[in-house]
Formats: C-alpha cells, structure tokens, sequence
C-alpha cells in the first residue's frame, strides 16, 4: 500500500503538473490575445477620432455650402429681375439685348448661376 500510495502521489503530481502546463499555456495564450485586443482597441480608438474630425470637418462643409446655395438662389433671383427690367428698357427704345455687351454677359452669369443654385445636390448632415 505504501508503494500504491507513492505511485499514486507520482501519478497525481505528474498530472498536476501537466494541469499547470495547460494552464500556463491559456495564460499565456490570454496574455497574446490582451496584447492583441490592446492594440485594437488604440486602433479603432485612432480611426474614430480621425472620423469624428471629418464628419466636422464635412458638417462645417456641408452648413456654409447651404449658405451658400441660399445666397446663390438670392442673388441669382435679384439678377433675372435686373435682367428683365433691362431687356424690358432695351426693347422700349428699339433696341436688341444683343446690342449691350454686359446684358449678354449677365445672361450667361445667370445661366450658370441657376445651375449651381438649382441643379447642385443638396448634401446632409451626418
């Protein structure tokens, strides 16, 4: 019995320490997955910041292009107005839009005005 009992302590230490071994391996293999999960959590840390500063970036974008837009859709009324009124004058004394340069010109600056005031997308805030 005295032998079976020191077989048994053999046996019993030989599978503690195995035990020990798995157990060291999961705390290791624990260790390397922190270390992992560390360097993820800084990286996606990182990335959201750098997203943060962009959607604020394009919000302060996207709120002076609105401004923008309703200044362009302003002015742009204000000049088809001063447009009419001239081509109106024009023809009053006999003449043709065509004779006046600058009408010619204010004519295309208002074509490509109601473009950029009508025809641009509007975007939204994110």
């Amino acid at each position: 019995m005295n032998t079976q009992g020191k077989v048994n302590k053999r046996l019993f230490k030989k599978t503690e320490l195995t035990t020990q071994k798995v157990d060291l391996a999961k705390i290791s293999d624990l260790e390397n997955s922190s270390s992992e999960a560390y360097s993820i959590i800084k990286e996606i840390t990182k990335t959201h910041e750098a997203l943060q500063s962009q959607i604020s970036k394009y919000n302060q974008a996207n709120k002076q292009y609105k401004i923008d837009i309703a200044s362009a859709k302003s002015i742009f009324k204000t000049h088809n107005n001063l447009i009419d009124d001239l081509q109106s004058q024009l023809k009053a004394l006999g003449l043709s839009p065509n004779d006046v340069p600058q009408l010619k010109e204010a004519i295309n600056i208002g074509s490509d005005l109601r473009k950029v005031a009508n025809d641009m997308p509007n975007y939204s805030n994110i």
